[in-house]
């Protein structure tokens, strides 16, 4: 009896569903077969990414598990006592689906070629070492660890741009589809190899435009069309937007800044000109009055998540002409100007660029 392993992979959603294990009665028979596909494995395209990082970091004790099954493919009459019970511990510790995948293949051939090479009898081990069944298990315990070292050696599923070399591949693989009552199902079906897959996930990754990206703030690696400093984890996008209020606080803050800065300056050509107390506190006033109109309009736009526009532009500028004729009215006052006259100017005789802001 022979397992196959189902996938789809979905350009549109960005997806890949897996079914495994299935074997060849179940393939045949349309009940069984639609229960399986209605609990798919399903990754998304990153996950899948995520997936292929960790295996490498997997492969070197899955490299040397599958050096000792072929290597004990020949030796003794029954399945390695120590090589079960290593079997077991990766197994129960291993959660990485491309890992598991390869390590419950090379199991499978292992525990299965030793088991009908032991119903072979009258033979010597040494004959046995050269007979054509047991070459036929070797060869695919054997095909196995060469396609885990293909996605070590090649970056074909890590970036999914070809190198620049040219080769044809031909995978043998066919398809399963349920039609009826309203159900349309193809999945396409391959026995030992995922190579088929990956070439196929690589191929649609490549065809909408996805690149690997670095995500600046959990640094792992991510699919995207366009090139962007965030994953889709949401602390990052938490993080990622935080940032921007902060980028855009900053914005504003510079922006007052300068402006404060350009109304100091007007002051200080008050009081080096020793203008009258009088002349001084009206400017203070108003000073305060335009201070407080940029600074709600500052808050305004940072509630509706705006950066700085031509509009906000014009509030700027608006505040510092207000403030650029009070200081020059004040400043060709004379100097004998009395405290009356600055409070028939407070009082609306004169009516500033500054109070009119604030209507």
């Amino acid at each position: 009896m022979k397992n196959y392993t189902l996938y789809r992979v979905n350009s549109h959603i960005k997806t890949v569903d897996f079914i495994i294990n299935i074997a060849d009665e179940e393939l045949n028979s349309a009940e069984v077969f639609a229960k399986y596909i209605s609990t798919p494995v399903t990754f998304s395209f990153d996950e899948i990414l995520l997936q292929l990082e960790q295996f490498r970091i997997r492969y070197e004790r899955l490299k040397d598990f599958a050096g000792k099954t072929i290597e004990y493919i020949t030796k003794g009459q029954d399945v390695n006592v120590v090589l079960t019970n290593e079997y077991t511990m990766l197994s129960e510790k291993e959660n990485n689906f491309f890992a598991k995948y390869y390590l419950e293949k090379l199991w499978e051939i292992y525990t299965v070629g030793r088991k009908n090479l032991n119903k072979i009898t009258g033979f010597i081990t040494n004959a046995m070492t050269n007979s054509g069944e047991e070459k036929a298990y070797r060869n695919q315990l054997n095909n196995i660890a060469a396609e885990m070292e293909q996605l070590i050696i090649t970056d074909w599923f890590y970036n999914h741009i070809p190198d620049t070399s040219n080769r044809v591949i031909q995978e043998n693989i066919g398809y399963v589809v349920l039609r009826g009552n309203g159900v349309n199902e193809m999945y396409r079906v391959t026995e030992l190899s995922l190579l088929p897959f990956l070439y196929e996930y690589s191929f649609c990754i490549s065809s909408i435009g996805m690149q690997v990206y670095e995500c600046s703030y959990c640094h792992k690696h991510y699919l995207s069309v366009g090139n962007n400093v965030c994953c889709g984890d949401e602390k990052c996008l938490s993080q990622k937007k935080k940032d921007i209020r902060k980028g855009k606080k900053d914005e504003f803050s510079n922006i007052k800044k300068g402006y404060c800065g350009y109304v100091r300056g007007l002051k200080h050509k008050l009081t080096e000109a020793k203008k009258s107390k009088y002349a001084i506190d009206l400017f203070t006033d108003a000073q305060n009055k335009a201070e407080k109109y940029v600074s709600n309009a500052i808050e305004e736009y940072r509630d509706s998540g705006k950066r700085p526009d031509a509009d906000f532009d014009d509030v700027i500028t608006s505040a510092k002409n207000a403030m650029r004729k009070l200081t020059n009215r004040l400043y060709k006052m004379s100097d004998s100007a009395t405290e009356e006259i600055y409070c028939k100017m407070v009082e609306g005789d004169v009516l500033f660029e500054v109070e009119r802001l604030m209507i």
